[in-house]
């Protein structure tokens, strides 16, 4: 009988040890896991920042004073598109431009359209990611024309 009890605890003590170099083998899968998870969530979080910072760069670029005359400057639109991005891998004034189609058929052929493109690259946080490229470029783009009268939205 006291045999039996000894062999239960050895029995115990090797279970303890495999399980624990079974841990120690996934430990570092799991780590690379939840890095990638983390770092897919800074890319996310990145993109919707940027599409939202470009929908604000829009309400501003279609306001405009009676006269015609666009409320906002191309650099006071660039403030307000990196104000609205955020803190978080901020928006370089070079990765945003500005053009203008007169008579755009999009509009009837009548209006004077601008345009805001944003081409914000993100860089990756983690080293996990590198196989998927250093950096991923995220575009934003809105078209609109300026809207005499409307000095706020």
């Amino acid at each position: 009988m006291l045999m039996r009890r000894e062999n239960r605890r050895g029995n115990g003590r090797h279970r303890r040890g495999q399980t624990l170099t079974e841990f120690a083998i996934i430990l570092p899968f799991l780590i690379l896991l939840v890095a990638a998870i983390v770092d897919f969530g800074f890319l996310f979080f990145d993109h919707v920042a940027t599409q939202a910072a470009c929908r604000e760069g829009g309400r501003g670029m279609i306001q405009a004073h009676s006269d015609s005359t666009p409320l906002y400057s191309d650099a006071q639109l660039i403030d307000i598109i990196k104000q609205a991005h955020g803190p978080f891998n901020q928006i370089k004034d070079g990765e945003i431009t500005f053009s203008t189609l007169d008579n755009d058929p999009a509009f009837d052929g009548t209006q004077t359209s601008r345009t805001i493109e944003i081409a914000h690259i993100h860089t990756w946080l983690l080293p996990v990611m590198i196989p998927f490229g250093e950096t991923i470029v995220i575009r934003a783009r809105i078209k609109g024309f300026l809207v005499p009268g409307v000095t706020h939205i």
